[in-house]
């Protein structure tokens, strides 16, 4: 599917939204990785991850925790368990993982939300069919092992977002409104910027109920997904706007 110009940089992605300014104070901050910066951005935030610059489905990543002063929780969404390092062996065993001629970048880490004990993430999947922007569907991703994604190609367990906002004492009404909103200005910023018709939009619900940007994919998954979530309703409507856009625009 041919529809619409793909753009794989989390960096450049960024760079475009932080010009606006609805939505700049909802990305966390974001710089290209060095061993220097990576140690800064471990000293300003207690959750960092590292992240190939291109990389999808949550492949590459790394998350690291701060434990307390001396101490660091290093885990990766390509294999099980953790390790626990001090400052320098963190940074080297960082380093080892980043592969030669790849870029990559340093994320600071949100102390998400977690429903039931686990970890989530909301996944907005936006089509623009004609001139507006509409919501197809979307739904909680609920982290289902201690790897350092929730995504569904890792195992991640799909949920309704009524659901899983239900069980927090935070607003879930006022939290969805926000979620709402601020998918449709991602989605016409890089329907401005590059012509987009479908996209992604991977956001977080902190533990105060702040909404955060986390990724906009510009190739989402779309039948699967939906099929494999099991809403019949949210399927057919993104089912539909999907094929109306690779016939019109392909």
């Amino acid at each position: 599917m041919a529809v619409q110009r793909i753009v794989a940089s989390k960096m450049r992605k960024n760079s475009i939204l932080l010009k606006d300014p609805t939505v700049a104070p909802h990305i966390p901050k974001t710089v290209r990785f060095s061993t220097e910066a990576l140690k800064e951005m471990l000293t300003a935030y207690p959750i960092v991850f590292v992240k190939p610059d291109t990389g999808y489905r949550g492949n590459g990543i790394i998350r690291i925790n701060k434990v307390n002063k001396m101490k660091y929780e290093i885990c990766y969404s390509y294999k099980d368990g953790t390790e626990t390092a001090h400052l320098q062996d963190t940074l080297r065993k960082v380093e080892s993982q980043i592969k030669s001629g790849k870029s990559y970048i340093i994320q600071q880490g949100i102390d998400v939300a977690t429903y039931k004990g686990k970890a989530f993430d909301v996944r907005i999947t936006m089509h623009r069919p004609v001139d507006k922007w509409q919501i197809s569907g979307w739904f909680a991703r609920v982290s289902t092992n201690n790897k350092a994604v929730t995504n569904w190609s890792k195992g991640g367990k799909l949920l309704p977002l009524e659901q899983v906002l239900a069980e927090k004492k935070l607003n879930a009404t006022e939290i969805s409104r926000e979620l709402a909103d601020l998918a449709h200005q991602i989605s016409q910023i890089f329907g401005f910027y590059y012509g987009m018709r479908v996209l992604g939009v991977d956001m977080a619900v902190d533990k105060k109920g702040k909404v955060w940007f986390i990724e906009a994919n510009t190739t989402p998954v779309v039948r699967k997904l939906f099929r494999d979530f099991g809403n019949e309703q949210m399927y057919n409507k993104a089912l539909s706007a999907q094929k109306y856009i690779e016939a019109m625009y392909q």
